[in-house]
């Protein structure tokens, strides 16, 4: 599959995003977002890189630090991000 669906994709982050994390190659996600996509393969929707071959959510975690930055960076009700 990868970069959800074809191409480049945007990511709207709103105000309970839970920032998660890519163990693997650390790109981060809205957690629903990240977990909707293992769901159907085990790789990085970014950078396709394989997360693990049978058990990727174990390879996810919560961003402590990409949270905050995006709750203090946050002007209005989301934050747009382009993923290129």
């Amino acid at each position: 599959m990868g970069r959800f669906g074809s191409g480049n994709f945007i990511l709207y982050l709103a105000s309970q995003i839970d920032a998660t994390t890519v163990t693997e190659c650390l790109h981060t996600f809205c957690k629903s977002c990240i977990v909707k996509h293992l769901e159907d393969a085990n790789t990085c929707p970014e950078c396709e890189d394989m997360i693990h071959q049978s058990h990727p959510l174990d390879y996810i975690a919560f961003d402590r630090t990409m949270q905050d930055l995006v709750r203090n960076r946050r002007s209005s009700s989301c934050l747009l991000l382009l993923l290129l």
